[in-house]
């Protein structure tokens, strides 16, 4: 698989001021319910997540899907706009987070862990998770040799991992951004090991990705492991979350100075219980962090900076339209209102994911077109990818593996649902996807002969994969669904959010998919995860840091 060492995850010890949280770590495989959770929302159950801390009791039904594709009207959602005469509750706070996506849960564990107080979380749907909890969990890392005694030596790979992201970003990646999340990666995957996050350590290269850098929990989803952990943590550090709550928009307070950037005091929001219904809330705080993901799911939105996305396309969170997709871009539009600054709005990544692909790793699975022949490197960025969007017919192809590599948690699905079928031999599947029998074994020994040479000699480059020597053979047809938004709210290296004139909004921070700048045109397999964590800490500190600032004076 790897030629590369294993890695080793760093142990401490638990102590105060709510720091380290490091402990004993068993690198075993934890189970997942990714398909439960897509089951119960195709079919509109209410099924409760039990024994999982952080979570609302109940699985949104099918109809919550229905999003409003502008962001303006994103509120839509959980009623009417608040009446003018309607009496607003105020909930006082030191650090108010919106979003409950991995960013969101590392913001307001690290707020409490740097003695922020009263941390109150706030998320539109009703579970914990975000996009996150159906992630496969492919997390970039950066690792640097402690015991070498020169300083270049140590901190060699993460240099090459900051190469590698503005490389990718072809020009438009911030450079102080890439240096933050290639230096900070091995801390942040030390911070989840001490919530109990068990690390296969084993390096492999994910999709997307230029190496073999990227480590999981080794389970097919390991998405809802970094969750379960952070929302264990967050409820243990006595975070209150209020889910199916809708942040409306960013309190201000009064400008003084018309050349000074008002500063963020809270969030609207609108609230929806069984008991009360909807009311309107304002959450009091001399800090706000806005993890609220990215638009992947605006349709109105994507198409403004992309005109080919339109609503053919679905999203890899909500590939078939039974789950509940909140990436409507409710954080850009929020801090756009307070005069945010936004950058890389256009880079939009579109990726095969909703049909037959069922690895989340490079080197098992060879993508062909109508004629049997592969027309891309599997393992090119992101970008490239995309690149090759409109040459596929019908917007699709085939994708195909074999029994010997383990498949993505949704293999059953797909397999119950006809998506993805199996093949006893390479003369039926031939048949079974109507390509000529000499092309597709041409391609699958030319596949064959070059995994075990290391040498892609159909797009001479490198090559590490298996050979597909093993049935039964997976197959079906794979096509493009929006995958990550590159573009948002500008931040800088304290994630703080920068105006329109370059300087930060006092009071106001930003995590994750919500930003842009740190990937420019193209991320990086991996990087997604590594940035959540990363800056999600980085941004719950510094808020935690200005509520103190505040309230000492």
């Amino acid at each position: 698989m790897t030629n590369e060492n294993d890695l080793r995850v760093a142990r401490g010890m638990r102590t105060e001021k709510v720091a380290d949280t490091s402990n004993t770590v068993d690198f075993s495989m934890r189970t997942t319910r990714r398909v439960f959770c897509e089951r119960a929302a195709k079919f509109g159950a209410g099924v409760a997540l039990v024994a999982s801390p952080g979570f609302s009791a109940a699985i949104p039904r099918a109809e919550s899907a229905g999003i409003p594709e502008n962001p303006r009207t994103a509120s839509a959602a959980l009623g009417p706009s608040p009446d003018p005469t309607e009496r607003i509750e105020r909930i006082e706070a030191d650090v108010v987070v919106v979003g409950s996506g991995p960013a969101g849960l590392s913001a307001a564990v690290a707020a409490r862990e740097a003695g922020a107080r009263r941390v109150v979380l706030l998320e539109k749907g009703a579970i914990t998770g975000g996009h996150g909890i159906y992630s496969s969990g492919s997390v970039s890392v950066a690792r640097r040799k402690s015991e070498a005694s020169d300083p270049i030596e140590r901190d060699a790979d993460v240099r090459r991992m900051m190469q590698e992201i503005l490389e990718a970003g072809a020009g438009e990646s911030n450079p102080e951004l890439a240096r933050i999340l290639a230096s900070e990666s091995e801390s942040a995957v030390r911070w989840l090991a001490g919530m109990g996050v068990e690390w296969r350590p084993l390096l492999y290269r994910a999709v997307g990705a230029v190496t073999s850098r990227n480590i999981s929990t080794g389970s097919p989803a390991a998405g809802y492991d970094y969750v379960t952990a952070l929302a264990g943590r967050a409820k243990a550090l006595g975070v209150r979350f209020f889910h199916s709550t809708q942040a409306l928009e960013l309190l201000e307070s009064t400008r003084q100075d018309s050349s000074l950037e008002p500063a963020v005091t809270g969030v609207r929001a609108r609230r929806r219980t069984p008991k009360e219904g909807t009311r309107t809330i304002d959450v009091v705080a001399p800090a706000v962090v806005l993890a609220t993901g990215g638009f992947t799911a605006n349709v109105a939105m994507r198409m403004t900076f992309d005109a080919r996305l339109d609503a053919r396309y679905p999203t890899t969170a909500n590939p078939r339209g039974f789950l509940f997709d909140g990436a409507t871009g409710d954080g850009i539009r929020m801090a756009r209102a307070v005069g945010a600054k936004e950058v890389g709005m256009r880079h939009i990544q579109v990726i095969p994911y909703s049909g037959g692909r069922l690895l989340d790793f490079v080197g098992g699975e060879i993508w062909v077109n109508d004629e049997g022949k592969r027309f891309v490197s599997e393992g090119v960025p992101f970008g490239e990818l995309a690149d090759v969007l409109h040459v596929t017919e019908g917007r699709s192809f085939w994708a195909i593996s074999d029994a010997s590599t383990q498949k993505s948690a949704t293999l059953g699905v797909k397999l119950a649902e006809g998506i993805v079928r199996e093949a006893p031999s390479i003369e039926a599947l031939a048949a079974a996807i109507g390509v000529p029998l000499s092309n597709l074994s041409d391609t699958i020994e030319r596949w064959n002969r070059d995994a075990r040479k290391g040498w892609d000699s159909t797009f001479d480059r490198p090559l590490s994969g298996v050979p597909l020597t093993s049935p039964p053979f997976f197959y079906g047809r794979e096509t493009w669904s929006v995958h990550f938004t590159c573009g948002g709210i500008a931040i800088d290296g304290k994630a703080r959010v920068l105006s329109t004139r370059g300087r930060p909004i006092p009071g106001l921070y930003a995590a994750g998919e919500t930003t842009g700048g740190l990937h420019g045109r193209d991320r990086l397999g991996g990087n997604g995860l590594t940035e959540t964590f990363v800056f999600g800490r980085i941004a719950g500190t510094n808020a935690a840091e200005t509520a103190s600032e505040k309230a000492s004076g």
